[in-house]
């Protein structure tokens, strides 16, 4: 599926053609700062045109989505209002708890009622919750910064995502959520990383 709405004047289109920087240290250093310049504003709308393009993708084969919970001070795009709508058409929600010194996240199931509170890296988790088998979960919602048109993805440098999707079963969909468009440059992928299948950003669904 392929959905397109134009928004010509906001910030959060990008001139990609002027991108030149492929190293990953480069980018996150760059898209760090452009979501952070990003208004009030800019943010709420470009929410709201990922979830319009989150309800247009067909979960008649995914139960179990696993949703990032999302850290307010980087200006990550909301999962609120996905998670909100999962419920709604009947799916399970999941998300991660970090292990502490280590690469891990520990699966737990999440629900309307879950408690949150922030970990050392200021990521909401559960209070209490249940922990799942990583098998069980059909769909993961993946944070980043930016990626490329191949999927290559850049996130925050700790790899804690790559760990968790080389354990997921073979046929898990990983769709990163993101407020600007595909980079036209391939990123430098490393030999631990996991490819997104599929890229929702606020103007259309990308599939790669």
């Amino acid at each position: 599926m392929r959905c397109t709405i134009c928004l010509s004047k906001s910030r959060l289109r990008s001139n990609h053609n002027s991108i030149k920087m492929t190293d990953k240290n480069s980018l996150r250093a760059l898209y760090k700062k452009k979501r952070l310049e990003l208004t009030l504003a800019e943010l709420t709308k470009a929410n709201s045109r990922i979830f319009e393009q989150f309800q247009k993708i067909d979960f008649s084969e995914c139960n179990l989505i696993h949703l990032y919970t999302p850290i307010a001070k980087w200006n990550e795009p909301d999962t609120v209002l996905l998670r909100d709508f999962l419920y709604a058409i009947g799916k399970r929600c999941a998300t991660g708890i970090v292990v502490e010194n280590s690469t891990e996240m520990q699966q737990v199931e999440i629900f309307h009622d879950t408690q949150f509170r922030k970990n050392n890296w200021d990521i909401p988790e559960p209070v209490e919750a249940k922990t799942i088998a990583v098998s069980e979960i059909d769909l993961v919602v993946v944070p980043l910064l930016c990626c490329d048109k191949e999927g290559n993805r850049v996130g925050y440098g700790k790899g804690f995502y790559d760990v968790f999707l080389r354990k997921c079963k073979p046929n898990v969909q990983a769709i990163g959520l993101s407020f600007f468009e595909p980079l036209r440059e391939v990123i430098s992928a490393e030999a631990h990383d996991v490819k997104l299948s599929g890229l929702l950003s606020p103007n259309q669904f990308y599939r790669f």
